[in-house]
């Protein structure tokens, strides 16, 4: 049985068939939800025949919508955070410490960052700022670094000669 009515605007119905068959729905089931939606039947083979003419719009929102679940996802919010964090990072009102732990927290991000996107980036230095950190206790009189160019090694791997 094909459709029994027509809309006065036909891309309602067009859009809203393709959106189903481009979220991967099969036949059956977008058979199923325009009966329970619009209270009609409609059948598989027109749904076939309206899928084979429109493969190539239906591939297309397929990808539009992946894009929309992958901008709303965590990779991309942690993205942002990382741009924010960079941002900060550039900012001169922050301490040697604030620095540091911005640094660490991006380095984290970016870390899980990788973890979603299901690349393996290998890495021949890992740059930290534990030394920072240590730096900025000494400034606020908290301790003493004896030995700037042990410590420095000691903590970060750097090697000042």
């Amino acid at each position: 049985m094909d459709i029994n009515f027509k809309l006065s605007d036909d891309s309602v119905m067009f859009d809203w068939l393709v959106d189903r068959l481009a979220s991967g729905f099969n036949l059956d089931m977008v058979r199923s939800l325009f009966l329970q939606e619009f209270g009609t039947d409609i059948s598989v083979d027109y749904l076939q025949s309206f899928y084979d003419k429109n493969l190539s719009r239906i591939e297309l929102r397929n990808i539009d919508l992946k894009k929309m679940v992958y901008d709303s996802g965590v990779y991309s919010k942690l993205k942002l955070i990382s741009d924010k964090l960079y941002d900060s990072l550039s900012s001169e009102d922050l301490s040697a410490k604030e620095v540091a732990q911005l640094s660490d927290t991006l380095r984290k991000y970016l870390e899980t960052m990788i973890s979603f996107s299901g690349h393996k980036i290998e890495s021949s230095k890992s740059i930290t700022n534990n030394f920072l950190v240590i730096e900025s206790l000494e400034k606020e009189g908290l301790i003493k670094i004896l030995d700037v160019s042990k410590t420095k090694y000691l903590l970060d791997g750097v090697c000042d000669g």
